[in-house]
């Protein structure tokens, strides 16, 4: 795995979401960086990475593309391919930007089954300030649970870094726009 920025923000948040259940992740993304006008500053390369492009508004956009929001020093990593078998580099590659910008914080974005017609929200956190704000907002802490992927590769990691996940329930394998709004 390669990191390549373009330009290095000093102290950001790092908001990642990679495809998994629902989508949830990479929907949320799309969402932030639409709405948030974020610009392009960099890419996560791996040779190992399926050759996939998007073309969106005439633009292309990476498989693995790096975001920065400068009027709310954020960090988004919008991830449009399959990263299966992936997980633990793209950790560590996340782990080094985190160190390389000395970030204040990683949140990892994802879905996970619910069994019930309502969508609940739940988080994970080793930063104790963002812990009061998530209840504020109504998710609850995540008691039980079991994650996978590239979100659980960063957490098995959190004594090396802040992480947060923020985690919402999904009935359905298929793209889950409904539930990604609410994260």
């Amino acid at each position: 795995m390669k990191i390549e920025l373009k330009t290095k923000p000093k102290s950001p948040t790092i908001i990642e979401g990679f495809p998994g259940v629902g989508l949830i992740g990479t929907i949320t993304t799309e969402y932030l960086i639409k709405h948030l006008k974020a610009k392009p500053i960099g890419q996560i390369y791996s040779k190992d990475l399926a050759p996939m492009v998007a073309i969106h508004e005439g633009k292309v956009v990476q498989p693995l593309e790096i975001y920065y929001v400068k009027s709310k020093n954020l960090l988004i990593i919008h991830a449009l391919t399959d990263i299966r078998g992936l997980e633990w580099e793209i950790a560590e590659a996340l782990l080094a930007l985190y160190k390389a910008v000395k970030a204040k914080e990683i949140i990892s974005l994802e879905g996970i089954m619910g069994q019930g017609k309502k969508s609940a929200t739940y988080y994970y956190s080793n930063n104790t300030a963002v812990t009061k704000k998530f209840s504020k907002k109504g998710a609850k802490p995540l008691k039980e649970g079991i994650i996978m992927g590239v979100t659980a590769a960063i957490l098995l990691k959190e004594k090396h870094m802040k992480v947060t996940g923020i985690f919402v329930e999904t009935q359905s394998k298929l793209p889950d726009s409904r539930s990604a709004a609410k994260i």
